[in-house]
């Protein structure tokens, strides 16, 4: 096996990353060089050596560089032989060096006089002195010790059994916040693993990602933006691979994120307004530093067979595994995305429609939330789609019992529970509740935010506000169907704006029919399919109040029916509406493609290491025949040198801009005082000729001594 080979075998099973200080002269210290060499093709750790000698050093270019970044710091005592270069490190280390955890080794090759400040400064800050010889393998054993003694932070964490199928589903926000993610991991068939990996932002946790292991070795990995800088991204893995035209996508967005002043008109054609630029590449930022931090925390699975993703934010890096693990990809769409924004302007749609239709052309298999979107879906996009409800998983603990065999008097109650976001029809609801009966309580759960000081207003000026109208505190997901058991009906009265509202297939549809509770919806094409297959409920148009008050005073009128239709809930959601039957589509599909593509080799475990391996910040590595060589930027590092030029540049014309305004304020000013001096000047002509025109009135008036002769 040739030097490249080599690197090449041991980049695909990197567990950490060391950064190594030295100043070597590779010409005359040959032995150094060699030793270094072995190091880095050796290590199961990514290594990387910065030299000082002939270079300025990383820390010249970069002083905010920062320590905790890495994983282990490796001083050479050769840096001894430079006291400048060496009071350039001991310069900026200490201060970053008081809070880092990870592995701290000088790598000594005898005592002399000049070693004494690298030996004192070692041991101050708490450095494991090793003296030659110096292996790869005693290296990767120091690491290994060093990381046991400070807690075991440097974990490989096995994910299931060997033989088992090991998927990796991806979401761009943490793994909790949406229960299907929890049920495509949860109830995946025997021989398959399905692992999550979200991400979040906690500024208050110092962790940069989270991992939990849930029953049958299953991973839930959260990686903590606020810990996760983005700035190079990790990218530079993607170096010598075939990433695909999502790596380009994925450049462009960050590029667009990146800017000081967003214009959209250059980005989406000049017909794109303005008045969003900001939202835009915000968005756009969003889309790059999610996906930046999940490919960042994807590459340290060890032997995925295939891929689902979420939504677009989290089907961008998946392309891009895609095509660097040669594994198949599932794209499960949870919504119309570019429909799912209230606020989107045309243009904005167009665009992220295009996003989203480039990204699908790389899946195996696409999946929705119901038939009909799945349909119109298919259409736009020109993939067959398939649908794969949201429905509540059987938990096999009994039946519940119906609310209406408890003791609530006359009252029914009814229920709308989720988030308080505009075009979902609850102003509607509360502005048409005066008329409903007198026995029909109107709750609310969820979070006090969107659209609920509008609701509490609007209900207080009703008169209805906690006497028939109430705002309940929020649960837990996972507490949502034990609360919705209080209720009698649940309410779905989304309005039919759109897409994604007409053929949504709500979690509430789900949660409602698990608790037991008829259902009032909105005319939604799937959710009164739903209603009218079960037998559980009533569809009625919101914006025609007198049908949506009727089937309102139907409800809390005629308990005989109410009961009948609380039943036909929980039989639907036993028989046919769950997740057990639903998901079903989802994981034949995923069985299909990875029986498709035969693994090579032996079964392997499958793992995830817990080192960080953050990016590269620039610096100077040793190649492959031992010469010292800048480091090759990467392609994102290349688009974010072009990003800053092109920041400076739009700098420079605002400035020149302000520039020319000012002069032409001031123009204008001297203008105006000119037009000013010459009104005046033709007021005062216009006197001056009135007093002539007089003068010369009165020397020709009759009666007036004619002029002597002067010849005379």
């Amino acid at each position: 096996m040739n030097s490249a080979q080599a690197r090449t075998t041991k980049a695909a099973h990197l567990t950490g990353r060391l950064f190594l200080l030295c100043r070597i002269d590779e010409a005359a210290d040959s032995r150094a060089t060699d030793e270094l060499r072995s190091l880095q093709l050796g290590s199961t750790h990514r290594i990387d050596v910065f030299n000082f000698f002939g270079w300025p050093g990383p820390l010249t270019l970069d002083p905010s560089w920062d320590w905790v970044d890495c994983d282990g710091i490796i001083l050479h005592d050769s840096l001894a032989g430079d006291f400048d270069a060496f009071d350039e490190v001991a310069g900026y280390m200490p201060a970053s060096l008081a809070g880092f955890q990870g592995v701290k080794i000088l790598l000594r090759r005898g005592i002399g006089g000049e070693q004494i400040d690298v030996l004192s400064f070692a041991k101050e800050n708490g450095f494991r002195i090793v003296t030659e010889p110096w292996t790869a393998d005693a290296l990767d054993n120091l690491v290994a010790q060093s990381e046991a003694e400070k807690g075991n932070r440097a974990r490989i964490l096995p994910c299931g059994a060997t033989t088992s199928v090991h998927v990796l589903q991806l979401c761009a926000h943490a793994p909790h916040k949406d229960p299907r993610i929890g049920w495509v991991a949860a109830f995946a068939p025997e021989g398959m693993i399905v692992h999550t990996l979200g991400c979040s932002n906690q500024p208050d946790d110092p962790l940069a990602e989270s991992v939990e292991i849930t029953e049958g070795g299953r991973l839930v990995v959260t990686e903590n933006l606020a810990c996760f800088d983005g700035k190079a991204a990790g990218w530079e893995v993607l170096a010598d691979e075939e990433t695909g035209p999502a790596a380009a996508l994925w450049c462009r967005l960050d590029a667009i994120g990146r800017l000081r002043q967003p214009r959209s008109g250059s980005v989406c054609g000049p017909s794109a307004a303005d008045v969003r630029d900001v939202d835009f590449s915000s968005l756009c930022r969003h889309f790059a530093v999610c996906g930046a931090a999940l490919l960042h925390a994807a590459v340290r699975f060890e032997r995925i067979d295939a891929l689902v993703a979420s939504d677009p934010d989290s089907l961008l890096p998946a392309c891009i595994l895609k095509r660097m693990w040669k594994v198949p990809l599932i794209y499960d769409s949870h919504e119309f995305w570019s429909e799912s924004f209230p606020r989107f302007s045309t243009w904005e749609r167009e665009f992220w429609r295009g996003v989203e239709r480039q990204l699908i052309a790389e899946c195996d298999a696409v999946f929705t939330v119901s038939r009909p979107l799945a349909s119109h879906m298919s259409e736009v996009f020109g993939v067959p789609f398939g649908s794969v409800p949201n429905c509540e998983p059987l938990t096999g603990s009994g039946d519940a019992e119906p609310a209406v065999v408890k003791d609530s008097g006359d009252r029914t109650i009814f229920l709308f529970m989720g988030n308080y976001a505009e075009e979902r029809g609850l102003e509607k609801l509360v502005k048409l509740w005066p008329h409903t009966p007198e026995n029909a309580i109107l709750h609310f759960r969820g979070h006090r935010a969107g659209i609920y000081p509008e609701l509490a207003s609007l209900a207080r000026e009703s008169g209805l506000l906690d006497r028939r109208i109430f705002f309940l505190d929020p649960v837990k997901e996972e507490e949502m169907v034990r609360a919705a058991r209080e209720a009698h009906v649940g309410l779905i009265p989304y309005e039919a704006i759109g897409p994604n509202n007409t053929f949504c297939c709500p979690n509430k549809l789900s949660q409602y029919c698990t608790a037991g509770l008829a259902i009032l919806a909105n005319k939604l094409v799937f959710v009164e399919e739903c209603i009218y297959e079960a037998g559980n409920g009533l569809a009625a148009d919101i914006n025609d109040a007198g049908q949506f008050v009727e089937a309102v005073a139907r409800l809390s009128g005629d308990r005989e029916a109410l009961f009948v239709m609380q039943r036909n809930s929980l039989r639907f959601h036993r028989q046919v509406f769950n997740w057990q039957q639903a998901g079903k589509p989802l994981y034949s599909s995923l069985q299909r493609l990875t029986s498709d593509s035969s693994r090579e080799g032996p079964a392997r475990a499958a793992f995830f290491r817990t080192i960080m391996m953050m990016p590269a910040f620039g610096g100077w590595g040793l190649l492959a025949d031992g010469t010292v060589a800048p480091r090759k930027p990467s392609r994102v590092e290349e688009l974010c040198a072009h990003v800053a030029t092109l920041n400076d540049w739009l700098e420079r014309r605002r400035q020149q801009i302000e520039k020319l305004q000012s002069e032409r304020k001031s123009l204008k000013d001297k203008l105006r005082k000119r037009e000013k001096k010459i009104a005046e000047l033709s007021r005062r002509r216009g006197l001056l000729t009135k007093l002539l025109d007089r003068l010369l009135g009165k020397r020709d008036a009759p009666g007036s001594a004619p002029a002597q002769d002067k010849t005379e």
